[in-house]
């Protein structure tokens, strides 16, 4: 009894069409409009998704960071896909283009041979010629070349997973902010430095770093993780070290360099 009241009294709530499309519309404008009657709910709704990383070990202060590598992430795969199809499309129309049939060349009447005159040599430059064959060699000691200085070993001073051997990738960069770069497609964090993007710092640090990269293959040693799976490293462009030399401008922090 108490339950069929409860069902009575549901329906007895319900203002609006009782059947058809009428009906249909109106619980659609009801959903539709729901964040503009129930602005609380909405709110606390669009929190707990937002929060949905959390359960899955991602500290709350770094969530967007979570969502903005995984859009990253697959904006790159949506751009692979699209050359894929672009030249699996191109190689179809290249199939369908009829092959040249190669034409022998008409042949031409061949130039008479030129013929070598003998010149008389001079004396004096024979004698020049004898004496410089048998004057004795001179070897030049040359200065040994320098090496460059092998980076120093990074001291494990950062909660990071890392490598028993760092891997090396090299490639054009990209550069993000004034931390990040991607380099084949792999996002990267600059090792033992930070800087905030948005402050006039690191405003100058991304500067340097783009027209430091720009048309130059970078070269970056991978030494670390994060939990996140995210890597991070030091990264030259020939024998310009970017961590140190964003530390030396002042335009980055020294967070766990040596």
């Amino acid at each position: 009894m108490i339950g069929r009241r409860k069902k009575e009294e549901k329906k007895d709530d319900y203002i609006g069409p009782a059947k058809g499309w009428a009906k249909f519309f109106h619980r659609l404008f009801l959903f539709v409009t729901f964040p503009l009657r129930k602005p609380w709910w909405t709110l606390l709704i669009v929190v707990i998704l937002f929060l949905a990383p959390t359960f899955r070990g991602v500290k709350p202060a770094e969530v967007h960071l979570w969502y903005w590598k995984h859009i990253k992430n697959s904006s790159l795969q949506v751009k692979e896909k699209v050359t894929e199809k672009v030249t699996d499309k191109a190689k179809e129309i290249m199939e369908e283009i009829p092959q040249v049939v190669d034409v022998e060349p008409v042949s031409q009447p061949q130039a008479p041979a030129a013929k070598v005159v003998d010149m008389p040599v001079k004396s004096s430059g024979r004698k020049m010629f004898e004496r410089a064959k048998s004057a004795p060699v001179v070897v030049r000691e040359t200065e040994p070349i320098e090496t460059k200085e092998k980076p120093p070993v990074l001291q494990k001073k950062l909660n990071l997973e890392y490598l028993d051997e760092p891997k090396t990738i090299s490639g054009p960069a990209k550069i993000i902010n004034a931390n990040e770069v991607v380099i084949g497609g792999i996002d990267m964090f600059l090792y033992g430095i930070y800087s905030d993007p948005k402050s006039a710092n690191g405003k100058k640090a991304e500067e340097y770093l783009r027209k430091t990269t720009q048309g130059k293959e970078v070269s970056c040693v991978i030494t670390a993780y994060t939990y996140q799976k995210i890597a991070t490293g030091i990264c030259t462009v020939g024998d310009i070290r970017l961590n140190y030399e964003l530390v030396n401008k002042g335009y980055s922090k020294n967070v766990a360099l040596e």
